[in-house]
Formats: structure tokens, sequence, C-alpha cells
């Protein structure tokens, strides 16, 4: 009898681990560059016009870091310019609200995106990026970023056992596991994020789709040049992604063994 709830509680964990529930609706319109927008497009495509994608992405990351693009950083968040480099960026700015705002209301006692306050924004922005590089790194077969040389180091999920991360789930009477269900919801961006980017390099080709990208959600961009180490890593995520779940099983097994290999060792 114990065996058999031993192997069932394996089994719902093993469950929990790789169950996805239905994701938060999160979709990508696409649109047409603003003035600024097209402006900065033709700077850079002008001061980058080689590809961008080389071997070791070290033209995305110029690009990314060059005065003409943290330039118009500063123009589109006047509020928090300016940038002194591109982590600077990634560390000022967060989407809207609104961009989990369906987190909030299933895991943080949350109604309305106006309820989001500032921090709660903040961790729950950055707990979300560390778990979207994880996962696309992971489909890219790519090292982990913070075991990539030269990357800085994000505090990502240890951000939630913080003070800061402490007072967020205190506040909202939440659960301690509340933050861990942000994997679902960084697994349905990177899915969309995905389809989005392999749209823009069908239509506009992969230097200009970047260009495009790099100025029409920085965030995005960051994110890209954060996760992965070279093209051919970011391109198989896009179009050859590994079976994270089914590795995540393999392992999982590997270790417990499943439950009918655990009952017939029993026996």
């Amino acid at each position: 009898m114990k065996t058999r709830i031993v192997l069932c509680l394996l089994l719902l964990i093993n469950t929990c681990l790789f169950a996805v529930d239905t994701p938060p609706e999160y979709k990508r319109e696409d649109r047409a560059l603003n003035p600024l927008e097209k402006e900065t497009f033709n700077i850079l495509k002008k001061k980058f016009p080689d590809e961008l994608l080389d071997a070791k992405l070290k033209n995305l990351r110029a690009l990314a870091e060059s005065r003409e693009y943290l330039t118009f950083l500063d123009k589109t968040y006047p509020k928090l310019a300016p940038f002194k480099d591109f982590e600077d960026f990634d560390s000022k700015v967060t989407p809207p609200k609104d961009r989990y705002l369906q987190f909030c209301q299933d895991y943080l006692n949350i109604e309305t995106a106006a309820e989001i306050t500032d921090d709660e924004q903040f961790v729950i922005h950055h707990i979300s990026t560390s778990s979207w590089a994880s996962e696309a790194s992971q489909r890219g077969k790519d090292k982990p970023p913070d075991l990539q040389s030269g990357k800085p180091y994000r505090l990502g999920p240890v951000i939630a056992f913080k003070p800061i991360g402490k007072e967020i789930l205190k506040r909202r009477e939440a659960k301690l596991t509340a933050f861990t269900a942000l994997l679902i919801t960084a697994q349905a961006h990177l899915n969309e994020d995905i389809r989005w980017v392999k749209a823009l390099f069908e239509k506009h080709g992969k230097s200009d789709a970047c260009r495009q990208i790099a100025v029409q959600d920085p965030m995005l961009f960051y994110r890209i040049i954060y996760t992965f180490s070279t093209d051919t890593t970011f391109l198989k995520c896009l179009y050859d992604p590994v079976d994270v779940d089914a590795e995540r099983r393999k392992r999982f097994d590997e270790r417990y063994g499943t439950p009918t290999q655990n009952e017939k060792e029993t026996q």
C-alpha cells in the first residue's frame, strides 16, 4: 500500500511538472512602423548594412549598444531615459501591466491591471524573462544564459525569495509557489513570439526582420540577444526546437523511474 502511495505521488509530481494549463491570451498584431521607428530602422540599416545574424550574434549586440539605438530608446521611453546601455534599459523598462494580468488574477488575487503595483510588475516581468530565456535556450539546445560567457547575472526566479518577492506574496495573501506558475505564462509568450518572428523572417528576410524587432519590441530584442549565444541555437529554437517537456520527463524518469518500473522492482 505504501509503495502504491509513493508511486501515485511521483506520478502526480510528474504530471504537475510537465502539464501546461490553457495559457493566457497573448497575441501580437502586425502593424506598420511609426515615424520614429521607421527613421531609426533606416539609420540602423545604413550603420549595419551587413547580415545581422552572424555566427556569434556580434552584429545584433553591436546594434543594441550603438548610440543610434540607445538614442531611439531614450526617445521612446523618455520618462526612464537616459539609458547608459542596453542592460540599463532592461533594468528599468517593463511592459504594460495588462501583459501579466491573467497571471495576477489567477495567482495573486489581483482583479485589474490598475491594481498591479510597480514593484509587483518588476518582479513578475523579471521572473518571466528568466523563465522565457530558460525555455528558449533549451529549445535551441544552447547553454543556459547564466552559464554563457559574458552574460550578465539576472535575479530571475531568485527574486521571488528576496524581501521584495516575499512582501508581494504576503501582501496579496498568495501561495509561496505562486511565482512558479509564471513558467506557463512565459511558455505561452515564447510560442507567440516565435510565431511572430518567423512571420517577419518570411516577409522581410532575417536582417530586416531583426531590425524591425529591435525598433518595434526592444524587450523581445533584449530577450533574444540575452538568451542565445549563436545564430544556430536561435534558429533551432525557431525551426527545429528540442521537445523540452519530453526531455524533462526523460530526466525525471531516469532519476525516479517510471511508475511501472518502480512497481516491478517492489514485487
